[in-house]
């Protein structure tokens, strides 16, 4: 694949191509695939002229802080906007409407915050929350989530985590619903017609922030592994209603450090409670095996004393 320079210029939301000598200040470039409009790489470069160009300010947050005048940096900021603030958005929708709404008595005629207090205040539905809290399925932080001391639990505080453990668990057909990730290169219905079909999507949607979060520089420096996400995290997002407009925005947006900053707050602060309640589970595993070794080592050592 050839890569080239194509100059165009936004008038009034559209993105006109024009000549090279007619670039003007403040107009846009961006690469595209030779013979294409497309851009393969979707972060833009803005034109500027050194007789009035001034110098971008950037915080200096020290060696491992994400550079937002970096292509690198503006393709996880691209990613991980559109999976945590688009697609946590369209799966928080997903779960109102499929796990909450159908568990109450008129749900559909109630606002979505009188509904989600109706369905944490159901008996079964919090028999089953305490189960997964007392077997660490469900951790403090996300607990406190779920049952804050207002007694207002509040879906928009849900990360994507929280939103997909509740719709396994709690779903009304959860019995029928297949968790297993779709290959990457398969096909997935874009308007899904079967409960199975929204949960594939929520599914690559998962393992895409999966894949943002594990990444240690919050940046993606191959191109092809930048673009293969976002073509399956904006297909999914917008398989499960997401505002095409909102896509187009996240795709030609360029995040400012301030907005960096807070898309990487976000990611850390949800690998930091996956990792404490990994490492909770491991401690408990150990001392499982512990238990184990040593009720073995006294039957072997009473064993031998009735031989």
């Amino acid at each position: 694949m050839q890569l080239g320079f194509c100059i165009r210029l936004n008038d009034k939301g559209k993105d006109i191509p024009i000549k090279a000598e007619d670039v003007q200040e403040n107009d846009e470039i961006c690469r595209s695939v030779e013979g294409t409009e497309m851009p393969i790489d979707v972060t833009p470069y803005r034109v500027w002229f050194s007789d009035s160009a001034q110098a971008v300010q950037t915080s200096d947050p020290g060696a491992n802080a994400p550079d937002a005048s970096s292509i690198y940096t503006q393709r996880f900021a691209r990613v991980s906007y559109l999976v945590i603030e688009l697609g946590t958005k369209v799966i928080r929708t997903f779960f109102l409407k499929d796990v909450v709404r159908p568990s109450i008595t008129n749900g559909e005629h109630i606002s979505d915050k009188d509904a989600v207090l109706q369905f944490f205040g159901k008996h079964d539905v919090k028999i089953e929350l305490k189960k997964l809290k007392k077997t660490k399925v469900i951790y403090a932080s996300q607990w406190t989530l779920l049952y804050p001391a207002s007694g207002h639990t509040d879906v928009e505080t849900f990360d994507i985590t929280l939103l997909v453990l509740l719709i396994r668990k709690l779903h009304p057909d959860k019995a029928n619903l297949k968790w297993s990730a779709p290959q990457k290169n398969a096909t997935l219905p874009s308007s899904p017609q079967t409960t199975q079909g929204f949960i594939d999507h929520i599914q690559r949607l998962k393992n895409v922030r999966n894949y943002i979060q594990h990444s240690a520089k919050y940046e993606i420096q191959d191109m092809e592994k930048f673009y293969t996400n976002w073509e399956i995290a904006c297909a999914s997002v917008l398989a499960l209603g997401a505002d095409p407009n909102e896509v187009e925005k996240a795709q030609k947006s360029i995040f400012s450090i301030q907005e960096i900053d807070t898309i990487v707050c976000e990611i850390r602060s949800s690998a930091e409670d996956n990792k404490r309640h990994f490492n909770n589970r491991f401690d408990r595993l150990e001392l499982l095996i512990f238990s184990v070794c040593a009720i073995l080592i006294v039957l072997a050592i009473n064993d031998k004393k009735w031989i």
